[in-house]
């Protein structure tokens, strides 16, 4: 709602005077993974949870969520390998209302993958935001650059964004050399489709949550 985000931007800045801002919302998820670049099976890369594998086949069905939802999602925005178990004695549910639930969320496109919650400086990278302004939608590149956002093993999550910039782009990287590389190939097959770029490079985490804050 556009008035929870003015209020919430407003306590965020209130102690501090931003020299520059840009408001950019994501419409279109292009890329959402984990760790990209290690070279595991694409089998094992792609393995769910066993009790609710099934779930994650077939077309997302339309489900608005409900107040009980919310609260599972909660509980599992801040440990998504929490036992089925644990998630009912947390919230005062029946087991089998939880699973029901979970399945429901999952079939509906909600929650999309249970994934590690990973700390990367600890691994040695370095976590990149790339803001890239390109033409309107309509131009006949966007879908060929999207592809190589989408294949390259750099790149951690893209979305399409409205505002300013139209794609943010997080990459990970163990050295500038794999960062300018980068660079040079989005410069060599799409110069003359990027306009502008901004590079932001990780100096000290402060916050980094799944959590979706519904209290």
């Amino acid at each position: 709602h556009p008035g929870q985000f003015k209020k919430h931007y407003e306590e965020i800045v209130q102690d501090c005077f931003p020299s520059e801002e840009a408001l950019l919302i994501t419409v279109q998820s292009i890329k959402e993974s984990v760790l990209p670049m290690i070279d595991l099976p694409a089998s094992t890369l792609r393995k769910k949870d066993a009790s609710f594998s099934s779930s994650f086949h077939g077309k997302h069905s339309s489900y608005s969520p409900e107040a009980m939802d919310m609260a599972i999602l909660e509980v599992l925005s801040s440990h998504a390998r929490i036992t089925v178990d644990e998630i009912a004695a947390k919230l005062n549910l029946a087991k089998d209302t939880v699973k029901k639930h979970i399945h429901t969320l999952i079939r509906s496109g909600i929650i999309r993958q249970f994934v590690p919650f990973i700390d990367y400086s600890k691994l040695g990278f370095t976590l990149n935001t790339f803001l890239i302004r390109t033409p309107q939608s309509s131009h006949p590149l966007h879908q060929s650059f999207e592809a190589l956002l989408r294949e390259n093993p750099h790149v951690l999550w893209a979305a399409k964004s409205i505002g300013p910039y139209q794609y943010i782009v997080y990459t990970l990287s163990q050295s500038t050399k794999e960062v300018n590389a980068l660079i040079m190939q989005l410069k060599e097959n799409y110069g003359n489709f990027i306009r502008g770029y901004v590079l932001l490079q990780l100096n000290e985490e402060i916050k980094y949550s799944y959590n979706i804050g519904t209290k």
